[in-house]
């Protein structure tokens, strides 16, 4: 018992000293103290020694093993870096095409309103409109929208309905009416002035039997998207 007295606090001493509470192998020695209570008719002093030192001895893992951190290595991180680069490099084309087949359905759908709108104007005054410059200008665009000319237009009927430019949507400025890519870049129109139902038109000078003709004229980006943001009403 003389062995014990050195570490396990008796019943009758009272208050648990705060040292021995805040320890280490404090709970070892209560559960070695509960342990000895119960069963101390039971067991030697060597038994109880070999005991205590059992259970006040810190368990030691056989195996060290490294810490797992949460964090990302810098290969594992440069790994996940190319990655999303050879992912981003494979997307951006796809998407590109997807803007540019967007944007040409926009403008398809440009030429052929204002194609409309001119025949349009033909069946309501038996003429058509009159344009000296071979594009869609602002003052064209006086005409069909019924705004300020009333000679060429005295009923101020509107057959073309725009809106501002915008990148991507097309529209109007004070350049006249410009293609969804380029602000600058204005519809081209042909019209049959001599009434032989026949007009020359599109960046190949091509013969179109059509009273009137529209189409953009690319001005940026390489030889193959202007190809492919080439768009005509016939």
């Amino acid at each position: 018992m003389g062995i014990l007295s050195n570490f396990v606090p008796k019943p009758s001493q009272g208050q648990i000293p705060r040292v021995l509470v805040r320890s280490p192998f404090y709970r070892p020695l209560e559960k070695f103290r509960l342990f000895f209570v119960s069963g101390r008719n039971s067991f030697s002093a060597v038994q109880i020694l070999s005991i205590q030192r059992t259970m006040i001895s810190p368990t030691r893992p056989l195996f060290r093993t490294r810490n797992n951190h949460l964090g990302f290595t810098l290969i594992e991180l440069l790994v996940v870096i190319s990655i999303i680069a050879i992912l981003a490099g494979l997307g951006f084309p796809a998407v590109g095409g997807a803007i540019d087949a967007a944007r040409k359905t926009r403008a398809s759908s440009d030429v052929a309103q204002i194609a409309t709108a001119v025949v349009a104007y033909e069946t309501e005054y038996g003429k058509l409109p009159t344009n000296s410059g071979g594009t869609v200008d602002t003052e064209f665009l006086k005409i069909l929208t019924g705004t300020t000319n009333t000679t060429e237009n005295p009923r101020r009927i509107v057959f073309l309905e725009t809106s501002a430019w915008q990148k991507g949507k097309g529209g109007t400025n004070s350049s006249g009416f410009c293609d969804p890519w380029d602000s600058q870049s204005v519809y081209q129109i042909a019209l049959d002035t001599d009434y032989d139902n026949s007009v020359t038109a599109g960046t190949n000078s091509t013969n179109i039997m059509k009273k009137v003709a529209v189409w953009n004229n690319p001005t940026s980006g390489s030889a193959s998207q202007k190809n492919r943001r080439y768009v005509t009403s016939w």
